[in-house]
């Protein structure tokens, strides 16, 4: 679980082989998070499903435990999955 945005606690995947930080637009809309539709990617699944993301929303604080993180995380349309925490997130801790 992690709290994002010192909203909510929401459950989190992660995948180090998966390049981007992600998450479904349901949760972004219920933490009122905002995301520039003007940065956008097109996507392949691992299933090879093709999708597009609905933006990006930048620099959302999102704590585990004692660490705060700020992440940039893609938002999609319906995934399977709440947040996806990819190889950046990796990264960063």
């Amino acid at each position: 679980m992690m709290l994002i945005d010192n909203k909510e606690e929401v459950k989190c995947i992660h995948n180090s082989g998966s390049q981007i930080i992600s998450m479904s637009t349901e949760i972004a809309s219920n933490l009122g998070l905002f995301y520039d539709p003007n940065i956008v990617l097109n996507m392949q699944s691992a299933n090879g499903t093709l999708d597009r993301s609905l933006g990006l929303a930048h620099n959302v604080p999102c704590t585990i435990g004692s660490i705060m993180v700020y992440l940039q995380i893609h938002v999609l349309w319906s995934p399977a999955y709440d947040i996806l925490l990819g190889h950046p997130f990796d990264v960063l801790t």
